[in-house]
Formats: C-alpha cells, sequence, structure tokens
C-alpha cells in the first residue's frame, strides 16, 4: 500500500493544479491549503487523532504514580544500604541488582510489569507499558508506572520497508531519582519501586 503513496501524491497535485488554475477569486492560498489538508485527511485523518489521543493520554496518567508507601525497618537493609528484597546476580566478579523479590515479603507484595497492557485498547497504533506493586490480599495498587507508546499511522506503518520510530512517554530517564535511594541500585529502582518501599532511617535522617 505505502508503493501507492507516490502515484497517489502525483494525482493529488494534478488535481489540485487544476482546480487552482480554474479559482478566479481571491484568498487562493487558503484556497490551496484547504484543498491539501481535504486530500490528506484519507492517508492522515488517524495520524491527527492518533497524536491527540496519545498526548491526551500523556497529560492524563502517564507517569509514576504513588498511592501508599510502606516504611521498613533496618533489618531490610543490607549494610550498605542496599535493599534485600531485591535480588543480586554475580558477573565476571561484579554484582548487580536484578528483581523485586516477592518471596522475601512472603509474597504480601506483587510486582506486576505488563510490557503490552491488555486491559487498555484503542483504534490507533497505541499502547500502554504498566508496572505495578500489588499488596496481594486486598489487591491494593501501592504505586504504578504507566507509559504510552505510539508508532504512527496506517499508512506508514502498512507494507513498508522503513522502520518507524515510535513516540514514548515517559522515557525512563524523565523520572526523578528518589533522593533517599542509593546511587548504586539500578535505575528503575531508584525511580520507581524506592518511592513505594522507604527506609525508616532513611527518613529520620531526612527529618532530622
Amino acid at each position: 500500500m505505502i508503493f501507492l503513496m507516490p502515484l497517489y501524491f502525483i494525482i493529488v497535485c494534478v488535481v489540485i493544479y487544476k482546480l487552482m488554475k480554474k479559482y478566479k477569486g481571491q484568498h487562493k492560498w487558503r484556497r490551496f491549503f484547504l484543498l491539501a489538508f481535504l486530500f490528506y485527511l484519507p492517508v492522515g485523518w488517524d495520524v491527527i487523532l492518533g497524536r491527540a489521543y496519545f498526548y491526551y493520554l500523556c497529560n492524563k496518567d502517564a507517569g509514576i504514580h504513588i498511592y501508599e508507601t510502606v516504611e521498613l525497618g533496618p533489618e531490610h537493609w543490607n549494610e550498605d544500604g542496599t535493599p534485600k528484597f531485591i535480588t543480586t546476580k554475580t558477573h565476571n566478579g561484579e554484582t548487580y541488582f536484578n528483581n523485586f523479590d516477592e518471596a522475601y515479603f512472603d509474597n504480601r507484595y506483587e510486582f506486576h510489569v505488563a510490557r503490552i497492557d491488555r486491559t487498555f485498547s484503542t483504534s490507533f497504533n497505541i499502547l500502554r507499558d504498566l508496572m505495578q506493586i500489588v499488596e496481594s490480599d486486598s489487591k491494593k495498587v501501592l504505586g504504578e508506572e504507566v507509559r504510552y507508546l505510539y508508532w504512527g499511522g496506517w499508512v506508514w506503518n502498512t507494507e513498508q520497508p522503513f522502520s518507524t520510530q515510535s513516540e514514548v512517554c515517559f522515557p525512563l530517564n524523565d523520572y526523578a531519582d528518589n533522593p533517599l535511594a542509593r546511587e548504586d541500585t539500578p535505575p528503575w529502582y531508584k525511580k520507581f519501586v524506592s518511592y513505594i518501599f522507604l527506609n525508616s532511617n532513611n527518613i529520620k535522617d531526612d527529618e532530622g
């Protein structure tokens, strides 16, 4: 379908040229832009509406949302201040932080990651990523990270050999680190989980 676009563009140019040639009134530029917009709509209407809806969603609820915090005593943290509930792995002699360990809290809290949130649907090329910390018994959401991805209109995504660059709101780097979290913890922890599970010693030091 994308290979028909040059032919469509040529036909549009010819039609607009002939219509403009016959037009004898004033405000020719206005008429030209109106015609160009009308011919653009068949191939780009979903881009206009899709981008508008994408930006609406971004302003509506994209970002980090903390609904309830959990204050933890010093027994839940290592001597260097790193959390015991974040598992680690060793590679080439270096230790890396990996995942939220649900078993550490006897499965009281669940870490949900939906790279494609199936509960969200739209007619446009928009996906929602969702990351949540949930209290297992009550199913209460303590906090969540919401991101939206948009990758253009139907023409650009139909049988064409070029990659389409998606837009994301918001990239992980746009989120602020928790100043109470250690610098050597992983970025997603500092920007999300550390705002939910708080070290009581850090809170006292910060207040003092």
